[in-house]
């Protein structure tokens, strides 16, 4: 007889929606412990699923895999800006957008590894050392028009994970590699999707669904 799949202590973030919702929901499907961190309320959260959503668990709880996957939304400049325009009333909103994209989606991946690092780590006691996995995007190679900083946070959460792994592979054993997405169709991943019962892949092409889109899990 085989032995049961170890049941996985699994931290994601940016999972309000998208694709760390498909993630959050997928991960639970399969019985293990799932925490989400999102500034969006976890009533979000409204498929129905056998397993609840648990607390965030306290520091002394060990962690088997870190997903660093937030991201600030929109992907572009908002409100039609570019990168070139000038000051609008004295407030460079261009540059103010991209410290917060830098933020959340760079900064903050780094930030959290380091505090994830001692949970991470095997205890010597059968415990395997963990891993992390960043959630890039093909953007960091093909860039489309006005998403300058969405591209340079990828691009960088490319570099951030060759050194992490470099760095806490040697020092800990904690592996930690990127998942580069092409095109996810996430229309169906959030609470107005779910109360209006919108499945995947909705409003898109055969051609789109068939050959180009994949599904956020």
């Amino acid at each position: 007889m085989g032995t049961e799949p170890r049941k996985l202590k699994i931290l994601i973030t940016g999972s309000a929606r998208g694709i760390g919702r498909g993630l959050f929901h997928h991960f639970l499907s399969l019985g293990h412990s799932v925490c989400i961190l999102d500034l969006t309320p976890p009533n979000s959260h409204t498929r129905s699923t056998k397993q609840k959503p648990g607390k965030a668990p306290p520091a002394a709880v060990r962690l088997d895999v870190l997903i660093n996957n937030a991201m600030a939304v929109p992907h572009i400049w908002s409100g039609g800006r570019k990168m070139e325009d000038e000051h609008a009333d004295g407030e460079d909103s261009v540059m103010k957008e991209w410290d917060e994209k830098i933020a959340v989606g760079l900064t903050a991946p780094f930030i959290l590894s380091r505090l994830c690092v001692p949970l991470l780590k095997g205890d010597g006691k059968g415990n395997p050392p963990g891993c992390i996995i960043n959630i890039s995007s093909t953007r960091a190679y093909q860039a489309e028009m006005d998403h300058e900083g969405y591209s340079a946070v990828e691009a960088g959460i490319l570099g951030l994970t060759q050194s992490m792994a470099v760095s806490l592979g040697h020092r800990h054993k904690i592996r930690v590699n990127a998942i580069v997405p092409g095109w996810v169709d996430v229309e169906d991943q959030n609470k107005s999707a779910d109360e209006m019962g919108t499945k995947w892949g909705e409003g898109q092409s055969k051609e789109d669904r068939d050959g180009k889109m994949v599904y956020p899990e």
